[in-house]
């Protein structure tokens, strides 16, 4: 449970690194080079709803709207 808050933790600050250095037209202080852990599976599914978790999803597109922020700034 400890780590999974870290890694969720580690993740939140990924997006916010990303929507902060795009909304400000900075380079990403989190570069993916010095990223080591791999992202969360997409097929990851809620036990109680039986739907897909959005968060992994999210995380990758987050990613890719990253990379093309430091491309355009």
């Amino acid at each position: 449970a400890v780590e999974r808050e870290r890694l969720d933790t580690f993740w939140a600050i990924f997006v916010l690194d990303r929507i902060i250095s795009s909304g400000l037209g900075r380079p990403v202080t989190l570069p993916d080079r010095d990223i080591q852990i791999s992202f969360p599976p997409v097929d990851d599914v809620d036990p109680s709803s039986g739907w897909p978790l959005p968060f992994p999803a999210v995380l990758r597109i987050i990613h890719l709207y990253g990379r093309v922020t430091d491309f355009l700034n």
